[in-house]
């Protein structure tokens, strides 16, 4: 197994002493599975060619669509350029896939940290207290799954408490298997709130804004009369529709309006 380390020339030349120690930080913690096509990658990288690495890292989302790890390396590369609104996203992908990974949680915070960004649903999975921290114990998709089996328990624990009504041997546990039976349907519950938790992060089409822009009303930037909101990155949407190199998105609060495309990054790799 290989992984890319921080650039110690390049970094203590362009970044602040503080930021150059937990980006340092960051290189320790990045692990990816070992291949031909990301041991040439990682060799760019560690020539200091990051934007290529990026571009390569990221192209390869679509083709690695549970790979975490490269999800991680091209933001530790976005990093590298002070790209802090790429890495966030890019962490932000990894977090989807292995919310359990210590490293990648220590990678969103530095990213937080640097852009600003504030997201209440991203803040809450990151940082919450309490009960809260046991939502990332699962991905959206283990919560969904794991949810499935349980409704699939809980059928064949109500056809055995059928049967022990008719069958005397069975009687006695009528009462441990109707229990069973509620806490698998508490845990059900328990699994949709926590992936109820994730937010826009479920949906197929979300996407990450990557750089800071404006939401406006209309898919252009012709100079007419139209309602322009600022929109920081960090920031969590869906897709609604596409024109012509924009994207009509939606936020958390319903809100609703055109950026380029150029600057979203997709949650899940299509």
């Amino acid at each position: 197994m290989k992984r890319p380390s921080f650039s110690f020339i390049k970094f203590f030349s362009s970044t602040a002493w503080k930021v150059s120690a937990l980006a340092l930080t960051i290189g320790t913690l990045v692990i990816t599975p070992n291949s031909k096509a990301e041991d040439a990658t990682l060799e760019k990288y560690t020539k200091g060619n990051f934007a290529t690495a990026q571009a390569e890292w990221s192209a390869a989302f679509a083709d690695q669509p549970e790979n975490w790890g490269i999800r991680v390396n091209a933001g530790l590369a976005a990093a590298q350029q002070d790209d802090w609104g790429y890495a966030l996203a890019y962490w932000t992908n990894a977090f989807v896939l292995a919310p359990r990974n210590e490293s990648i949680h220590w990678n969103l915070k530095l990213a937080l940290n640097q852009t600003g960004a504030y997201d209440q649903t991203l803040l809450q999975l990151i940082k919450g207290k309490n009960v809260s921290k046991l939502i990332p114990l699962l991905s959206p998709g283990e919560w969904e799954a794991a949810a499935n089996l349980t409704l699939y328990i809980i059928a064949a624990l109500l056809l055995v408490w059928v049967i022990s009504r008719y069958i005397r041997l069975l009687q006695p546990i009528g009462t441990p298997i109707l229990i069973l039976t509620a806490l698998a349907i508490g845990f059900v519950i328990a699994s949709h709130w926590a992936y109820s938790a994730y937010g826009l992060l479920t949906k197929e089409n979300a996407v990450i804004v990557a750089e800071a822009s404006d939401m406006k009303s209309l898919p252009t930037e012709v100079e007419v009369e139209q309602i322009t909101t600022p929109l920081s990155e960090g920031a969590i949407a869906v897709v609604r529709k596409t024109f012509y190199g924009w994207s009509q998105i939606e936020l958390a609060n319903d809100e609703i309006g055109w950026v380029r495309t150029s600057t979203l990054v997709p949650v899940y790799s299509r």
